[in-house]
């Protein structure tokens, strides 16, 4: 591909922006859906108090046209006050049970907004992380210290680093997605080099991704915080929502798997089965299922990526580049290594809840599912 074509849209914005997107965006939602706003922002003491959902009942159904610098902030607040209100039940009461109906006043506008935005009615970890994430002062990089959310479940500061630590680790990866770009579209560039480079860059994302084990508590972050993250697959076997015919049991949670930085590199590297190739692997079925639960601009770039790349057909042909593609392909295994080492600090605790068993917020077997990948990548090597 020559260096004069433009790239796609979407590309080019994560070219420029990275899978993070801008985060200069607005903060709050215009009239009339300031009330979801502040009903949002009030989520953690009305969490406390157990009043969130008493609240809920009382808000109206609105029906008004949604400002399109605000479209991504508007899904995020309904599809997080939707978590919240299924939730509180077993937050107050841990022997409790959630509540198993979305109201029409949260499931209209939810099912509504995310059909504009092609994506599941489902809190996303783009809802979680990156549409969530505001900087403090907007002349600075965006890094952890300049990042601060817009919502959170419990008011703590665990919480507001643990979102933001995640979208500073997706923009420690934009030099890495800027660079393997511009190997797949500028064909006189050094292809070792530009790998060594992919490489570096990676290991420091792992670096950036361990950080959360000093910033957020394990302790707070299972008695406060994971169990709204938790999506309903495998979670919770019944629930729907009120006046639509949805299958909302089978939607997935809030998880790091639905970072699209890693899959990424994945597509870039060739190193991933085609989905028509997963058919009997089980894990690899859950990898392509991800897909579904990112934003269309990342699922876009994704497929891009995957159509143009022939970065492995490259390396095959110079053993110096294999060395090269070999050493991305272990920064990506041992980044993998490093969220199943997260698993076991933050999600493998006791909070109480009986039916959770081994399946993560996203709904897979997360100790299963990403040994499996990390194996998986290390076959690829050549």
């Amino acid at each position: 591909m020559d260096s004069e074509l433009h790239l796609p849209h979407d590309v080019e914005y994560v070219n420029r922006f990275g899978f993070s997107g801008r985060l200069d965006q607005p903060d709050h939602l215009s009239p009339p859906y300031d009330v979801i706003h502040n009903l949002a922002k009030n989520a953690p003491q009305l969490l406390r108090a157990g009043d969130l959902g008493e609240e809920i009942a009382r808000l109206p159904i609105i029906e008004a046209p949604v400002p399109a610098d605000e479209l991504e902030l508007f899904k995020m607040a309904y599809s997080f006050l939707v978590q919240a209100y299924v939730w509180e039940p077993i937050h107050l009461d841990q022997s409790g049970l959630p509540r198993t109906t979305v109201p029409m006043q949260l499931a209209k506008p939810l099912i509504s907004i995310s059909a504009e935005l092609d994506e599941p009615p489902t809190y996303l970890y783009s809802d979680h992380t990156i549409r969530n994430s505001r900087l403090i002062d907007s002349g600075k990089p965006a890094i952890l210290e300049n990042l601060k959310s817009v919502y959170t479940f419990s008011g703590t500061s665990d919480e507001n680093q643990f979102v933001v630590v995640h979208t500073a680790y997706e923009q420690v990866g934009l030099p890495a997605v800027r660079k393997a770009i511009s190997l797949m579209t500028q064909s006189h560039l050094d292809l070792s080099d530009g790998l060594d480079a992919i490489a570096a860059t990676i290991e420091q994302m792992r670096h950036e991704f361990l950080k959360v084990k000093d910033v957020v508590s394990p302790k707070i972050f299972q008695s406060n915080i994971r169990l709204y993250l938790m999506g309903w697959r495998n979670n919770l076997p019944s629930i729907r929502f009120e006046g639509a015919r949805i299958n909302a049991s089978e939607l997935r949670g809030e998880t790091g798997s639905g970072s699209a930085l890693l899959p990424f590199f994945d597509r870039f590297m060739s190193i991933m089965h085609d989905v028509e190739q997963a058919d009997e692997n089980e894990n690899l079925q859950t990898y392509w299922d991800f897909d579904k639960y990112r934003p269309k601009w990342h699922r876009s770039t994704l497929e891009w990526v995957a159509a143009s790349t022939r970065i492995r057909e490259k390396a095959l042909q110079s053993p110096h580049c294999r060395r090269s593609y070999n050493r991305v392909v272990e920064q990506v295994a041992r980044l993998r290594e490093a969220h199943l080492h997260n698993v076991g600090i933050y999600l493998r605790g006791n909070a109480g809840l009986a039916f959770r068993g081994n399946y993560g917020t996203g709904g897979s077997n997360f100790a299963t599912y990403l040994h499996a990948l990390v194996v998986h990548n290390r076959k690829m090597m050549i």
